[in-house]
């Protein structure tokens, strides 16, 4: 996306960022998000936007490219090698081990905070940190930097900021450091990003997108992030020159897939296609499908609207085909929640798995996310004072709060054998 689809983009999280930094709540501002369009569109904001053209400058570190200052030129992006005092040669550069790259990795990244670090107080400069996934803290010594930048009233007063961006704030900083730093979750894209993108994308593609087209879009790329979706859409129309929603929905399955912990289902049976069980259809049909249907009248009865539901009973009864039944019938998508996928042996990646797993269901909801056997979710177990048993804790904890949001968008759908654990 060039510069006029990006001015078509929300920048309510860039402004709430500086916002904090201008009210000094932190001077280190985190942004959430692994997109590379809302990276550019951050750039692209401090650069061109009146709030931030008090900056005497503006620089960039990733550990592959090294700090670089970064300026606007003809509505491009440039990016200036810093040559001064840090060993500054590109990671993708550098010959020799790969004990020794690293070695010189995390040297880099020591040398480059210590050399910004000057930069931060001896004038108004912006520091942007991306693409960090790990601190290395007793290498590097990012944390210890994070924190003394937070705290420094000189750094404050010159009116300096850092901001980064990484795919979670808990892998990388630890609570202490989390505490001094201002964490803002970057929305994928909302819906009007995606009219806004997709109907640019139709423009220059020369297509014609009626009103009703341009709908079905918008709801089939709901979850996708702004990279994703220019993806997919292209994708498909340079698969059947159109944008056909069929294959837009198939693309998204796939990449939702790969996260490991979701998948989107395509729905194949209804209640036609279950035998008996007249009362559980009659009950389901009375107080989730028409309550969903008619949410406003509704709403007038003071009915809320369902969260869900849970099917129990032996195996082979039918549990999960009224689950996908139901999908069907309440033209919803259906979200199988991979709960053997969520766990790993990494100490903290269950809970980073968990999150993104509920940020994408509710980004993709209103829809129904089965759990399948939700009695032995959570279930992981281990001695006691065990690291993965406290880890299990942890992630169920993040489920059921989940489940207490009066907020929540998806309707949870669980089976389970055993009704009372």
């Amino acid at each position: 996306m060039s510069s006029p689809e990006m001015r078509g983009l929300d920048d309510g999280w860039i402004g709430e960022g500086l916002l904090k930094r201008r009210s000094n709540y932190s001077p280190v501002i985190l942004f959430e998000t692994t997109d590379p369009k809302r990276l550019e569109q951050l750039k692209r904001f401090v650069l061109s936007d009146e709030s931030c053209q008090d900056y005497d400058s503006v620089m960039v570190f990733d550990q592959w490219r090294g700090l670089a200052q970064l300026s606007l030129r003809e509505a491009q992006l440039v990016t200036e090698p810093y040559r001064k005092n840090v060993p500054n040669t590109p990671l993708g550069r550098r010959m020799g081990s790969d004990n020794g790259g690293q070695q010189q990795q995390l040297a880099q990244v020591k040398a480059v905070l210590k050399e910004v670090d000057g930069m931060l107080r001896q004038s108004k400069t912006l520091f942007i940190i991306q693409n960090l996934a790990e601190s290395r803290e007793w290498e590097t010594g990012l944390q210890s930097a994070l924190r003394s930048w937070a705290t420094d009233t000189e750094l404050i007063t010159r009116g300096s900021t850092i901001f980064l961006q990484t795919s979670d704030a808990n892998s990388l900083l630890d609570a202490f450091t989390r505490e001094l730093v201002v964490i803002i979750d970057v929305d994928p894209a909302t819906e009007d990003e995606r009219r806004h993108i997709i109907g640019t994308i139709g423009r220059e593609l020369d297509m014609e997108l009626p009103r009703q087209k341009l709908a079905e879009l918008v709801l089939a790329t709901a979850g996708l992030n702004l990279h994703q979706l220019e993806s997919i859409m292209l994708e498909s129309y340079f698969s059947a020159h159109r944008f056909d929603v069929g294959r837009v929905k198939r693309l998204k399955s796939e990449l939702v897939k790969k996260s490991g912990t979701l998948e989107i289902r395509d729905p194949h049976y209804s209640f036609r296609d279950i035998g008996g069980y007249d009362a559980v259809k009659e009950f389901v049909r009375k107080y989730i499908i028409n309550v969903l249907e008619d949410s406003e009248r509704a709403a007038r009865f003071s009915l809320p609207l369902p969260k869900g539901i849970l099917f129990f009973g032996p195996p082979g009864t039918g549990k999960s085909l009224f689950a996908n039944a139901l999908a069907t019938e309440i033209q919803l998508p259906f979200i199988n929640l991979l709960t053997e996928n969520i766990y790993s042996k990494w100490f903290g990646e269950s809970g980073q798995r968990m999150k993104g797993a509920i940020q994408m269901a509710e980004k993709m909801s209103p829809a129904i996310v089965f759990v399948d056997e939700i009695d032995r979710f959570g279930k992981r177990s281990g001695g006691f004072g065990d690291s993965a048993g406290e880890e299990s804790k942890r992630v169920f904890s993040q489920f059921l709060e989940w489940l207490g949001e009066p907020d929540r968008q998806a309707i949870i759908v669980g089976t389970t054998n055993v009704p009372d654990q």
